[in-house]
């Protein structure tokens, strides 16, 4: 599978589109955790922690907000940021997200 290919396709997608691909992403990597965590495997994908690591403090805030632990309440970004800001550095997250995962699976065919 190609996965750059379809990273490329996504990636012309609108915002809305890319964040539930991500939220999705994001989903299917902390339930394969969960299932080894559940059959006693010490085996973690890291892939989440390993791009928020990469993250300054205001991105890693938006990243695990939205994708990782999905804040029930859509409006806690304006507890921190202006509607502008927080959509400028979502942007950013997001553009950098698939920036990563092109390169993870990159030698991938």
């Amino acid at each position: 599978m190609n996965y750059n290919l379809e990273i490329d396709i996504i990636n012309q997608q609108s915002l809305q589109s890319k964040r539930h691909f991500i939220w999705k992403f994001c989903q299917k990597i902390k339930c394969i955790n969960e299932v080894n965590k559940l059959k006693g495997q010490s085996k973690n994908n890291k892939t989440l922690e390993s791009f928020a690591n990469l993250l300054d403090a205001d991105e890693k805030n938006i990243f695990t907000n939205n994708f990782v632990n999905k804040d029930i309440d859509n409006f806690w970004y304006l507890n921190y940021f202006s509607k502008n800001t927080y959509y400028r550095k979502l942007k950013q997250v997001v553009d950098l997200f698939f920036t990563y995962i092109k390169e993870m699976y990159k030698n991938e065919k």
